[in-house]
């Protein structure tokens, strides 16, 4: 990620996330051809929708939110980033699916909740020492 946001400083969010999303479009869509058929005619409307959903919202805004918090805030905090999906799945699961939520699954939370924390925590100011004089 420090090479990435060396590199990002003149670029965009916007073009970063084109390139990368338009490069992995071409390479699935070459591999598609080559790799076996695929009846398009089975593909129902709510196929069609789940996967603009994943591409708008799943890929484009978390590609955006992403390089936006590497440049705003740096490595360290992106990298944070990725401790939150399963918290953020968990949470949507229970919500939207109404999935059960169980012990082990509050214990990650709070794991992930006390690492980020300890993580962002200011640190003490450590004590000033002078030395002693040598007379």
């Amino acid at each position: 990620t420090v090479l990435v946001r060396r590199r990002m400083q003149a670029m965009d969010g916007q073009q970063v996330t084109a390139i990368r999303l338009l490069t992995a479009a071409i390479i699935v869509l070459i591999l598609a051809l080559f790799v076996g058929e695929f009846d398009f005619s089975r593909v129902t409307a709510a196929g069609y929708f789940s996967l603009f959903y994943a591409g708008l919202i799943g890929a484009l805004a978390g590609q955006f939110t992403a390089f936006y918090i590497q440049r705003r805030f740096g490595a360290t905090a992106f990298s944070l980033t990725s401790y939150l999906i399963p918290v953020v799945a968990i949470v949507a699961g229970v919500v939207f699916l109404d999935e059960l939520f169980t012990w082990p699954m509050l214990f990650g939370i709070v794991m992930i909740g006390g690492g980020i924390y300890l993580i962002n925590r200011r640190q003490p100011e450590a004590a000033s020492v002078t030395p002693a004089s040598a007379d």
